[in-house]
């Protein structure tokens, strides 16, 4: 998974509550799911070596009915 799902770990963050230091999770997550949804592939990556933009070709599949748990608001 990626740093979306299963978050980042921000250290010293500065809680704007309590005023102290303190280690956070930032991870994005779906609240509620719409009707209808739409999913952006980004199929384009940069490439270190030749630092040009290289296109992704790989096939991506995905089943007929879609889990989105792993991505929703506990």
């Amino acid at each position: 998974m990626n740093r979306f799902v299963s978050g980042e770990t921000i250290n010293d963050y500065r809680c704007d509550a309590c005023k102290n230091r303190v280690d956070i999770e930032k991870k994005t997550v779906v609240d509620k799911l719409p009707n209808t949804l739409i999913i952006h592939l980004q199929r384009i990556i940069f490439d270190m070596d030749t630092f040009m933009n290289k296109k992704l070709n790989n096939r991506i599949e995905f089943p007929n009915v879609l889990n989105m748990k792993a991505f929703m608001k506990d």
